[in-house]
């Protein structure tokens, strides 16, 4: 992930976000919340590129591709945030 030196500071300085707006790989943007929610989950134009347009696949399709995306994603922002930590 790739910090502005603004962040950075922010961070310095014991600043904590309540919203922070992520674009992961450049194929998908969201809000992610002090409370750990992910809002206004958006996939980026390049990822449907080249996806079948018919009818009767096109949802489906639409869908395993969206999958993929996530089951990528949320590995990388799990690790971004520092892992899981252990319950109780």
């Amino acid at each position: 992930m790739i910090y502005t030196e603004e962040v950075q500071q922010h961070v310095r300085e014991g600043k904590l976000p309540t919203r922070l707006a992520l674009t992961w790989n450049d194929r998908v943007s969201l809000v992610l919340t002090e409370g750990l929610q992910l809002k206004k989950l958006a996939f980026l134009d390049v990822v449907f590129e080249g996806a079948s347009t018919g009818k009767d696949d096109g949802f489906d399709a639409d869908v395993a591709i969206a999958t993929a995306e996530l089951r990528q994603l949320w590995p990388a922002l799990l690790e971004a945030l520092g892992g899981e930590s252990a319950a109780g």
